[in-house]
């Protein structure tokens, strides 16, 4: 959205394994957790989401990067291309054994 918001209207691409549009995290609880269907509150309405105009490619994994031919692999075999690569990886919960 910051990138929309300062004026850059090349092609932006999102990389994501979960199939779910942005989602505002919210923090750890036990009434989240025993909530079998609870609703993740979106960053942005419908409307701002079309505005930015994103390529979506999910549910999928980045698995490699080649960096001499500024390509991203994915986890169905295509081949991204990128000028500018922005890593933002996710975390998950480390479940005990």
């Amino acid at each position: 959205k910051t990138l929309r918001d300062e004026g850059f209207d090349g092609e932006i691409c999102v990389v994501a394994e979960e199939e779910w549009d942005f989602y505002e995290r919210p923090p750890l609880s036990k009434a989240s957790l025993l909530e079998p269907n609870a609703a993740l509150p979106r960053l942005f309405t419908d409307e701002v989401q079309q505005a930015l105009n994103l390529a979506w490619y999910r549910p999928l994994r980045a698995e490699s990067v080649d960096r001499d031919e500024k390509k991203v692999v994915l986890s169905n075999g295509e081949r991204l291309s990128y000028n500018i690569l922005l890593i933002a990886t996710g975390g998950r919960a480390r479940l005990p054994s």
